[in-house]
């Protein structure tokens, strides 16, 4: 299957782009604002993340100490269940556990509604980005998939401020509409450059 061919059929529209330019070599800088561009472009196009509040409501709850873990997860799932288990509901529910893990480790002891939105954007980055594509960039971009999670933690480490300016905007566009994604830290792409790519990109 030729190389569009393959990204076409495995990624979701909205993130194609960005998988390839860093099979191509893109750094971080470039990565992390084509990143987080397709993150608000997917939550406006899906009008917000559906049981994202009530999911923060239970992970309030839990460090308030009114439930047990799991409770708490079985308050989540069904949350996701009501919310109608669309694919950002379950990233969302996936990221509300990871935050009471962490507030059971002691990791996080305030401000639990902006972690969760937080870790929300990390684990959409890992869902519809890098866990799709990462066998695409091995050995091409990088010799391992050791070395292609190395490269991960560095992008998505380099993002923190802005995903930390993301999660603001969701908590201030619920549904979407209206979202942006944080000024970009890299240069724009050249028009004469862009007359070189490939259509369709």
């Amino acid at each position: 299957m030729p190389d569009r061919d393959w990204y076409y059929y495995n990624m979701p529209r909205n993130w194609r782009g960005v998988a390839r330019r860093i099979e191509e070599g893109a750094g971080l800088a470039r990565v992390g604002d084509l990143a987080l561009r397709a993150v608000t472009r997917t939550l406006r196009r899906a009008g917000g993340v559906a049981g994202l509040d009530d999911m923060i409501g239970v992970v309030a709850e839990y460090a308030a100490g009114g439930k047990t873990i799991p409770e708490a997860f079985s308050l989540l799932r069904q949350a996701g269940q009501a919310a109608g288990r669309s694919g950002l509901t379950q990233v969302a529910k996936r990221a509300a556990e990871s935050i009471i893990v962490a507030i059971d480790r002691g990791e996080l002891k305030s401000d639990f509604a902006h972690a969760v939105r937080c870790r929300f954007v990390e684990q959409l980055l890992e869902s519809s980005l890098f866990g799709r594509a990462r066998s695409r960039w091995v050995p091409g971009r990088f010799p391992t998939f050791q070395d292609a999670h190395d490269w991960q933690r560095q992008c998505t480490a380099s993002m923190q401020p802005r995903i930390a300016e993301l999660a603001d905007r969701m908590e201030r566009h619920p549904s979407g509409s209206g979202l942006w994604a944080p000024s970009r830290v890299s240069p724009r792409e050249k028009t004469a450059d862009l007359l070189f790519q490939p259509v369709g990109r």
